[in-house]
C-alpha cells in the first residue's frame, strides 16, 4: 500500500507540473496574439496617416 501511495504522489507532481507548463504557455501564446493584434493595428494606423496625407499619391 504504501509503494502505491508513493505512486499517487508521484503522479500527481507530473500531472501538476504539465498543467503548469500549459498555463504558462496558454499565457504566453495570449501575450503574443495581443502583441500581433496591437501590431496590425499601429500598421494600419500608419497607413492612414500616410494615405491621408497622401504621401503615398
Amino acid at each position: 500500500m504504501k509503494h502505491r501511495d508513493e505512486m499517487d504522489r508521484a503522479a500527481t507532481r507530473r500531472v501538476s507540473a504539465i498543467r503548469a507548463d500549459r498555463d504558462r504557455l496558454q499565457g504566453a501564446l495570449v501575450r503574443h496574439a495581443i502583441g500581433g493584434v496591437l501590431f496590425c493595428a499601429g500598421m494600419a494606423a500608419l497607413l492612414g496617416v500616410a494615405l491621408l496625407s497622401g504621401g503615398l499619391s
